[in-house]
This record gives structure tokens, sequence and C-alpha cells, in this order.
């Protein structure tokens, strides 16, 4: 055993109560405000913007499908000949 172990304990001691608390303390304020914004809108706002959400990643997946297909009939095309 270390013999400036108390002095070390201390040391640590000292940087927490300094340092890590405020700094979680801080942390813990800012997600607490931060989910009181989330939650206070209109909660049939908040299901419009999810549905429009929901409904470009539809889109999105549509175009996607579409362009893999025409790639892939293109290389068919381009193969056979």
């Amino acid at each position: 055993m270390p013999p400036n172990l108390p002095e070390i304990i201390a040391a640590l001691g000292f940087f927490g109560a300094v340092v890590v608390f405020p700094i979680t303390f801080l942390l813990l304020r800012h997600q607490r405000s931060m989910a009181e914004i989330l939650h206070r809108g209109n909660p049939g706002e908040t299901q419009q913007r999810l549905e429009a959400l929901e409904q470009t990643v539809r889109e999105l997946r549509a175009a996607h499908y579409d362009r893999v297909i025409r790639e892939d009939d293109r290389k068919e095309l381009s193969g056979s000949a």
C-alpha cells in the first residue's frame, strides 16, 4: 500500500466534489429541460410530424427500390448483348 494513499484519496474526493458533481448537475439539468421542451408540444402536431416523416421514408424507399431495379435492368441488358 502506497504511503501517500490518504492524500490520493483526498485529491480524488476534492476533484470529484469540485469538477464531477457540478458537471453532472449541469448535464442532468440540461437533459431535464430538453425533455420538457420535447413533451411540451402539442401531441397532435407531434403525431402529424411523425406521419409526415414516415411518408417521406416510404417515398424514399420506393425511389431507391425503383433505382435499384432500373440499374439491374441495365446490367441485364448490357450483359446479354
